[in-house]
């Protein structure tokens, strides 16, 4: 189930932001004479992109629930799982915990024996699990909190191998800890970039697959907004100048072109990608705009191609040979 851009947003205080979504909607159908545009831009559904944020988060908070529907609660521990697209391991400070994600999208994490976490944990009935993507990489902008039941399960294999990659624990280490497993019967998804949040159904969630890009995307965007600027520039000011045409109001950034406006891409899935702009040497907020793809990338490969020939499509079309 695609989310399209233009739908209201659920967060009160948003008309802004829906307004420029319901624009950038508009404008995209300027777009279909491009190779590999989408005429209709479309968001990832909430379900995938909340594995998604799962996958990525480097850190997150684990809560003992102190009200009926465990929306607050206290703090129990920090806990860290590292990043799937940075070399090197994360470092752990003294009070952090771990955390890793199964299959089913569902958090394990190893407490230290008789730390006050574990003793917290095994004493209540319900806990809360809040994590976020960080900005750089997939979904960026994105958090989810899961509430649930903790119960005592064993850590996967492969799993393990992965933690102690990313943490730099040792097997040893990650074995002696005491690992717990959060079931969620309640999901929360935010999307801050795109002024959207949801309840997402658990069953919907466990089933879905995050973002193919998810560990790949970070070393990617890093790499195309650091050496291509003047492509994205060049690529954004043109995109806004074909929206103009289409009477498509955008104010300040669907006049400019590649020497008024700064743009870099915050985030890609299979659907399509997220260009932020800046009128070139201002400050202020950065606005989204959400180009769709015909047919999205599934590696850091692919994400290179497409990109290499939107940015040639993009100089051809400059120099009036499309």
């Amino acid at each position: 189930r695609a989310v399209r851009v233009g739908q209201p947003a659920q967060r009160a205080g948003s008309r802004e932001v829906v307004a420029r979504a319901s624009a950038t909607a508009t404008a995209a159908a300027a777009y279909s004479t491009w190779a590999d545009l989408a005429s209709e831009p479309q968001l990832l559904p909430e379900a995938q992109a909340a594995r998604t944020v799962m996958e990525v988060s480097p850190i997150a908070q684990l809560c003992l629930a102190s009200s009926a529907d465990g929306v607050d609660g206290t703090v129990c521990a920090r806990l860290v799982a590292g990043s799937p697209s940075r070399p090197e391991p994360v470092r752990l400070a003294g009070g952090d915990q771990i955390f890793g994600v199964d299959e089913d999208g569902s958090p394990l994490f190893g407490l230290r024996p008789g730390s006050q976490a574990a003793l917290d944990i095994a004493a209540s009935a319900s806990v809360s699990f809040a994590a976020h993507a960080p900005t750089g990489g997939a979904q960026a902008g994105c958090a989810v909190t899961l509430l649930g039941s903790a119960a005592e399960a064993e850590l996967p294999a492969e799993l393990a191998k992965k933690l102690a990659r990313q943490t730099g624990v040792g097997k040893e280490e990650l074995e002696g800890r005491q690992w717990w497993r959060l079931a969620p019967c309640h999901v929360h998804f935010t999307d801050a970039l795109h002024a959207r949040d949801a309840w997402v159904s658990p069953d919907e969630y466990a089933a879905a697959q995050a973002n193919p890009l998810a560990e790949s995307l970070g070393a990617v965007l890093a790499k195309l907004n650091a050496n291509h600027a003047a492509d994205l520039a060049r690529l954004a000011g043109m995109l806004q100048g074909e929206a103009a045409e289409a009477a498509a109001p955008l104010g300040e950034y669907a006049a400019a072109d590649e020497e008024t406006l700064s743009a870099e891409i915050l985030s890609v899935d299979p659907d399509g990608f997220d260009l932020g702009l800046r009128p070139a040497g201002k400050g202020g907020a950065i606005a989204p705009l959400r180009i769709g793809l015909r047919a999205g990338p599934q590696t850091r490969e692919e994400t290179l191609s497409i990109f290499s020939k939107l940015f040639q499509e993009t100089y051809a079309r400059q120099q009036g040979w499309q």
